[in-house]
């Protein structure tokens, strides 16, 4: 026992505490790091008094193989580490959504029971129909909850959704149906555009002017020049609904 603590002593490096299995790397090894571990003024300094000694071509190639063996070795370790993790975390958030009050409708009911207002089409054509979308969901989650929200999503699942389907059991969403959700609410802001424009009719046909502000309308109602809308609404939504589980293992 004794014998065995003092080679461990001997290959253990001073100034990072790695212990080395031979004595070869533990001398290249105490070399470099002490280099290292030295502040850019002391190398000035010395660079002035002493000569820096390198290590040879094959010293290098041995210590070369040590690192690459524990970096495979670390990333061994990674994978296994991460393949325990994610049944973990699939477990934990369907534990939890299990424990949540069951909602009164599925998330694809609940979409279809959102209105678009005078106040929320008018929001398309002072900005743009992100902002518009923005505005009719957040209305919706800043409001206090009396129901479960058929929607949910957590930190631990960066921009993924949770939906509450029509056989009554959680699971995730797909990104199929996250667009398809959003497009079922650009096609309401649609009708009620449509809507407006017949409420409307005379005064867009009155003058050249109004014919004009029409088609300006219609572009932002159909988001031109906003392709990327999607996406962002995407990153928004999850912003607003995501929670941390505090019992979330990592």
């Amino acid at each position: 026992m004794y014998t065995t603590e003092m080679r461990t002593t001997q290959h253990r490096c001073p100034n990072c505490y790695t212990t080395c299995p031979t004595q070869k790397i533990f001398n290249l090894h105490t070399t470099m790091c002490k280099f290292i571990h030295t502040s850019s003024y002391e190398h000035s300094i010395d660079k002035y008094y002493t000569n820096i000694e390198l290590p040879s071509q094959e010293s290098m190639i041995h210590y070369l193989f040590h690192l690459t063996h524990k970096y495979q070795e670390l990333e061994q370790k990674m994978t296994k580490l991460q393949h325990s993790i994610i049944p973990l975390r699939k477990k934990q958030i369907g534990e939890y959504l299990k424990q949540l009050p069951a909602p009164d409708q599925s998330y694809f009911d609940w979409i279809q029971t959102i209105e678009i207002t005078e106040e929320a089409l008018e929001t398309v054509f002072k900005h743009d129909l992100k902002t518009a979308i923005k505005n009719v969901l957040e209305s919706i989650l800043s409001k206090p909850q009396d129901e479960q929200l058929p929607i949910s999503a957590f930190s631990q699942k960066p921009n993924t959704f949770y939906l509450y389907d029509n056989t009554k059991e959680w699971r995730q969403m797909t990104s199929d149906e996250f667009i398809k959700s959003i497009e079922k609410i650009e096609h309401k802001f649609l009708r009620k555009y449509a809507s407006w424009v017949t409420e409307h009719y005379d005064e867009l046909h009155a003058s050249q002017q109004a014919e004009e502000k029409k088609m300006v309308y219609m572009a932002k109602v159909n988001g031109v020049k906003q392709p990327n809308r999607i996406s962002e609404l995407k990153k928004w939504l999850y912003s607003m609904l995501a929670v941390q589980l505090q019992k979330y293992i990592v």
